[in-house]
């Protein structure tokens, strides 16, 4: 395969623009987010996965569920071993493809065999072997021979982040399959980020994390956080982040948050194989039990002294993917940080992997949705939110009365409809905080806090809603609508005022260079990622933005799907959607 290295360049001016790009092989599409959680498509041979999503672990010589009933339990895709293939049924899988071989038709990753290299030290096939190998049976997701290690010993760290980059640039890898560059180095932030970046311009599609699962196994979570994290800073945003071996789904909906899109996880068959009974929140001995805790179709119609070890991984599949459509659920919602404080108290060692995840607040101000629908206060983690933050900072330079809310501090009486103050429920009563200013200093204020700035003329006219009295829209003299307001989080949507906005300032700007991407912009027509040539870096999804052509002309105005980096980077999908086109 040929590819063409490309270089990260930076180019400040005036407007501020972030501008630079990646090797794209756009196989995925970025459908909605919250936190670092994406849900998006990713394509394959054999249809489309969503995510973020499990693809359980099939041991080719040991199946406890058959592949072919994977998929009614919510299966999308399944990962097995080339290597234990290549060792066992070479020519059957040759003959057959690996579809026909495991029967299940759905998309298929396989691992090369860099599992036996971490357990046993050493394996008797190569790496191009293998990437031949994987091609030849007709896999949708395959992996190079990477180096993982279990040490947390610096240089042997150091000799599989080598190895591993080594492996990478000497691989030719064919057309037929999306491919992945795993990512050593956990534990060891500058050496991931060598290998991050080495993978980055390299042709793949898909990158796990390796070497987390020794980590998992001795319980430290927060380093999987921190490892994941870290190589999402530095990796094609595009590009979908696999965590290898994920293991329980009590940590999935943090691998999630962290902005793991896939797992695979061997735990179902292995906690049955040991007669352990999965539930969200941990696992017991099924001897223990007297009923079973569950409502799936397995718990619904057995006693426990009835679940022999099929049933058993069966029930563990079950609540593998129901806690899967549980954090996609909490995706669309924009709750998954709710989530998260529910299901880190499962484990004591979970709690250091949330103080993990909330310490990364520069990563999170750039990946967070804003704004949500509310704040829920559940614990002493909801005043990390990246969404409380970002409140307390955009209200700071505001200038009014103040009122001390729990969680926010001394805050503006003229901005508390803005999300979150109003949409926020505390543990204990709130404060009594009577009636907010009406009219113009409340939708000035409102502008100062969404944009930065006033963008209303000196006279205007408030409309309001006739039902509620909410105010709901602003005009200028001459009646051009300049700016709507949305009734549950008073979220200010620009109109005309989109052109005060353009004239003063130079932020908030999305550049268009391709006239025929700018002349659909200025009909009012979605803003795709493809066509962005360069962005404001502040800009981060949710927000208002301005579009505009290469003579910095003001095209129309809508909410980022993107930040400003995914802009750049992604090759497909929306980037902006259009509220208002300047006509």
């Amino acid at each position: 395969m040929c590819f063409k290295h490309s270089t990260l360049t930076q180019n400040y001016c005036s407007p501020t623009f972030l501008s630079y790009s990646f090797p794209v092989y756009p196989m995925y599409d970025l459908v909605d987010r919250d936190l670092g959680a994406r849900i998006g498509r990713l394509k394959t041979a054999h249809g489309t996965i969503t995510t973020p999503t499990v693809l359980p672990v099939i041991n080719p010589n040991r199946i406890t569920v058959k592949p072919s009933e994977m998929e009614k339990l919510g299966a999308q895709a399944l990962i097995t071993n080339s290597y234990i293939i290549w060792k066992d049924k070479r020519e059957e899988a040759i003959a057959q493809g690996v579809h026909n071989l495991i029967d299940f038709h759905g998309p298929i990753m396989t691992d090369s065999g860099a599992y036996q290299l971490l357990v046993y030290g050493g394996i008797d096939v190569l790496n191009q072997e293998i990437i031949d190998f994987q091609s030849q049976i007709g896999v949708d997701i395959g992996v190079i021979l990477d180096h993982p290690t279990a040490s947390t010993e610096k240089n042997d760290v150091q000799e599989a982040v080598h190895d591993t980059i080594t492996a990478a640039k000497e691989a030719s890898l064919p057309g037929n399959v999306l491919w992945s560059g795993p990512v050593q180095g956990t534990g060891f932030p500058a050496l991931q980020k060598k290998c991050a970046q080495e993978m980055a311009e390299l042709p793949f599609s898909v990158h796990p994390i390796g070497s987390i699962v020794p980590r998992m196994i001795s319980y430290d979570f927060s380093t999987v956080i921190k490892a994941i994290i870290n190589a999402k800073k530095y990796l094609p945003p595009e590009r979908p982040v696999h965590a290898f071996g994920a293991g329980h789904p009590m940590f999935f909906a943090l691998l999630a948050a962290a902005g793991a899109d896939l797992f695979d996880s061997a735990a179902y068959a292995l906690y049955a194989k040991e007669g352990r009974y999965m539930t969200t929140s941990g696992t017991v001995m099924l001897k223990d039990l007297k009923e079973l805790p569950c409502s799936c179709p397995v718990c619904a119609s057995h006693k426990p002294e009835e679940l022999d070890e099929q049933l058993l991984a069966l029930h563990n599949l079950h609540v593998t993917f129901q806690e899967i459509r549980t954090i996609r659920q909490a995706i669309r919602d924009k709750t998954l940080f709710e989530l998260l404080e529910e299901r880190c108290r499962a484990h004591p060692k979970l709690v250091p992997a949330m103080k993990a995840l909330v310490s990364e607040k520069k990563y999170f101000d750039t990946v967070d949705w804003f704004p949500k629908k509310r704040v829920l206060e559940l614990s002493n983690f909801t005043k990390q939110r990246p969404d409380v933050r970002k409140a307390i900072a955009k209200a700071r330079p505001i200038k009014a009365g103040k009122v001390k809310l729990p969680l926010y501090g001394e805050t503006p009486v003229t901005i508390l409809d803005c999300y979150p103050f109003y949409q926020t429920e505390y543990q204990e009563d709130g404060p009594s905080l009577g009636r907010t200013p009406k009219g113009e200093q409340k939708v000035r204020a409102a502008s100062a806090y969404w944009v930065g700035v006033d963008i209303f003329p000196k006279d205007i006219t408030i409309s309001r809603s006739r039902k509620t009295g909410r105010i709901r829209a602003v005009y200028d003299k001459e009646k051009n609508l300049l700016a709507t307001f949305r009734a549950s989080d008073f979220y200010m949507i620009l109109h005309d005022a989109a052109r005060t906005l353009h004239k003063k300032t130079k932020e908030h700007r999305v550049l268009l260079s391709d006239p025929e991407a700018a002349k659909l912009a200025k009909e009012g027509k979605t803003v795709f990622a493809k066509f962005v040539t360069k962005a404001d870096p502040a800009i981060t999804p949710g927000q208002q933005v301005l579009v505009t052509d290469e003579k910095d002309s003001l095209l129309c105005s809508g909410t980022a799907k993107m930040n400003a980096r995914e802009m750049l980077s992604f090759k497909r999908g929306p980037a902006i959607e259009t509220k208002w086109k300047n006509s």
